[in-house]
């Protein structure tokens, strides 16, 4: 290490106070910066070879002792500050907080910037508003290799805390790109890639269509579903069967089904 990191202990701190601001979305938009907190998301923040502006930890939270992290950190040259358990806990919104924070200057993905695979799968959310929701769902679809989840009016912000935490961090290396429908149905026409909405009404059960090809599932709003817009700009309508009593499922349980079912029909096609 260059230098000692510069060690701030009050809560009054002004680099303190503006680190605790980020948790309102008017503050990230401001500045154009967000905080990523725990160590989890911060290693998968620094595996995107994404460069960090500062890090901060406090000894008094870090229950292990490895040191990877910091080294890592270390090697990009980001500036590294230690914080007091007072002034870290102003800083933190989990209520076990593990000792690390990052500060990094917010970014946004075009269309054309998608990378594909061989065979392009990709999810797009309609309205999302729900913070926990969006986080588990990148995670999901990181998981099964979605090549990117294409938001479309969201209603919650990207950088929202809850969403890096549910993520588990996978908000960084997944491709999200905020865009309007009308123009992410324009860009998936132009790239061959059949649309699948799914919607309560006139529907055909997904286990009976075939999604094994180049594929981009459509999920609506927590409440309200899919536009109009959407239904009728789909090239398919699927439905989960439900036999249950309940009518409708969390929309990260929807989206994981959905994708999980591609998955399937792709291994065996």
């Amino acid at each position: 290490m260059n230098k000692e990191p510069r060690l701030i202990k009050s809560r009054q701190n002004p680099r303190v106070k503006f680190l605790d601001g980020l948790r309102k979305k008017r503050n990230r938009d401001q500045s154009g910066c967000f905080l990523i907190e725990g160590r989890k998301e911060l290693e998968s923040f620094l595996g995107t070879r994404r460069q960090l502006k500062e890090l901060f930890y406090c000894p008094e939270f870090i229950e292990t002792q490895d040191e990877t992290l910091l080294k890592k950190a270390i090697e990009t040259g980001v500036e590294i500050f230690e914080l007091s358990a007072h002034a870290f806990e102003k800083c933190s919104v989990r209520e076990n907080p593990d000792g690390w924070l990052g500060l990094s200057e917010n970014w946004r993905t075009t269309l054309p910037e998608i990378k594909f695979s061989g065979i392009p799968l990709l999810l797009v959310l309609e309205g999302t508003e729900n913070p926990g929701n969006l986080g588990a769902i990148l995670r999901t679809a990181n998981a099964c290799g979605v090549d990117a989840v294409i938001c479309n009016d969201p209603l919650v912000d990207l950088f929202n805390p809850n969403v890096i935490r549910t993520s588990r961090g996978m908000v960084f290396p997944t491709q999200v790109v905020i865009a309007e429908p009308r123009e992410t149905a324009e860009f998936l026409k132009q790239q061959n890639i059949q649309t699948a909405a799914t919607v309560c009404e006139n529907a055909k059960s997904i286990w009976t269509q075939n999604l094994s090809g180049a594929l981009a599932v459509i999920m609506g709003n927590e409440a309200k579903g899919l536009s109009e817009y959407w239904q009728k700009q789909a090239d398919i309508r699927i439905f989960i069967p439900m036999p249950g009593l309940a009518d409708s499922l969390n929309l990260s349980t929807a989206s994981s089904i959905c994708l999980y079912e591609v998955i399937r029909q792709r291994s065996i096609s």
